[in-house]
């Protein structure tokens, strides 16, 4: 299905031994890619970059620490390396240390996380206050940016509301409101901000729905990600396809293409156009169907190579 991913191949008999099945393993041009993407995650500059985002994550709660469960959820959006406790944590010891979380698992076991070592206040710039002031918008009075699909129109009633809610005080997501009223519009413009914060800490903008009301429910958000996911599809619209529903940060794509560029997300890219070829008769010929298990799989068996690599380095 996709032989310019995966090759089979029949290992050389071994005496005194039945035939063994057909083997599978990466093509060199799947390697390649490989080697590309790995030489990127390491690279000083993109693991600063990398240990930011994770930060910035802890920032978001108000103990600023997660559970692995929950970072492990986020990890492919963020950008962060298959085995990011070996190969990043342990070069930002002034960033993060591995703590008890004080609870355990439904088995019985601790449950770890990870902790800001400290607060870092040059951190704790939300992405939309950034874009207010490159355009010298006063702080405090920030509206949130909206696209609407073509020939989507608000009736007045919503479009005066939406306008009120707008002019509320902007809250950062980096500040803890709990004590405002949950039910409160100036509530529900921080929740707003904290998934809009969030969502823009993704290399590529979007990450699952799960994934957020995963993190809303143990930062004790309840169902107000939900409510505010539905409230402002100007802000956040939800993809669906292949049983995966995606939220994505409308403002980050222009015409379907991402604005802000990342050398992993091109990378991502490169992938999908490999796999997103097969030959026929000699020519390339599209091959979309079944393309997302197939990535699946494909990043599977290359974190497996590196988890091996690494064993025998040891």
């Amino acid at each position: 299905m996709y032989p310019l991913i995966f090759r089979i191949f029949q290992p050389p008999p071994k005496k005194s031994l039945p035939a063994s099945l057909p083997h599978v393993k990466l093509t060199p041009k799947a390697l390649s890619l490989h080697n590309d993407e790995t030489l990127i995650l390491n690279l000083s500059h993109y693991k600063k970059d990398a240990a930011e985002r994770l930060a910035k994550l802890l920032m978001l709660t108000r103990a600023q620490r997660l559970p692995f469960y929950v970072i492990d959820k986020f990890k492919f959006d963020l950008g962060l390396p298959y085995d990011y406790r070996l190969s990043l944590l342990p070069d930002f010891p002034d960033y993060f240390c591995i703590c008890e979380m004080g609870f355990k698992d439904a088995d019985g076991f601790e449950v770890f996380g990870l902790e800001l070592v400290t607060w870092r206040e040059e951190f704790a710039i939300p992405a939309v206050q950034e874009m207010a002031d490159n355009i010298g918008k006063p702080r405090g009075r920030i509206n949130f940016p909206m696209k609407f699909p073509n020939g989507f129109a608000l009736v007045k009633r919503v479009k005066e509301w939406v306008e009120q809610w707008q002019d509320l005080p902007y809250i950062s997501p980096y500040e803890d409101a709990f004590h405002l009223a949950p039910q409160s519009d100036q509530a529900e413009k921080w929740t707003v901000g904290v998934i809009h914060e969030l969502l823009s800490l993704m290399i590529s903008k979007k990450t699952e729905r799960e994934n957020i009301f995963c993190l809303g429910e143990y930062l004790g958000f309840g169902s107000r990600f939900k409510k505010a996911l539905v409230h402002f599809p100007g802000i956040f619209y939800s993809s669906h396809k292949i049983r995966t529903q995606t939220v994505v940060l409308r403002e980050a794509y222009k015409k379907n293409f991402l604005t802000e560029e990342n050398p992993l997300v091109a990378m991502r890219y490169r992938y999908i156009r490999l796999m997103n070829t097969v030959m026929r008769r000699g020519r390339p010929i599209p091959a979309a169907w079944m393309l997302l298990a197939a990535f699946c799989s494909l990043m599977i068996c290359l974190h497996h190579i590196t988890d091996e690599r690494q064993t025998k380095s040891v």
